[in-house]
């Protein structure tokens, strides 16, 4: 799925909710960056719906970027078993102690 992909999905009521997004930055026809962007202004706030950018580019730049323009998370590629769970758990699972 591409950003305007993800854009039209999550705009259309007749598909189930998700809870969160990872939303890889590089992307034919739509950016991730310009999803998020177009999620945000639609009313998909932070709290809402997480949205986690995910990238090649480890540059703290990048990171930096990506967190001031509205994404709840940043990680890289290669995101590993261990990375995906913890994004899990910190944005859908109510971890209980």
């Amino acid at each position: 799925m591409d950003g305007l992909e993800c854009v039209k999905r999550m705009n259309d009521e007749s598909k189930p909710k998700v809870d969160l997004i990872l939303m890889d930055l590089v992307m034919p026809n739509m950016s991730g960056m310009d999803a998020m962007k177009t999620l945000r202004d639609a009313g998909y706030s932070k709290d809402a719906l997480p949205i986690v950018a995910v990238t090649a580019n480890a540059l703290p730049e990048e990171r930096e970027a990506c967190m001031e323009a509205g994404f709840n998370e940043f990680v890289t590629k290669p995101l590993k078993k261990d990375g995906l769970v913890d994004i899990c758990k910190r944005f859908i699972f109510e971890v209980v102690d």
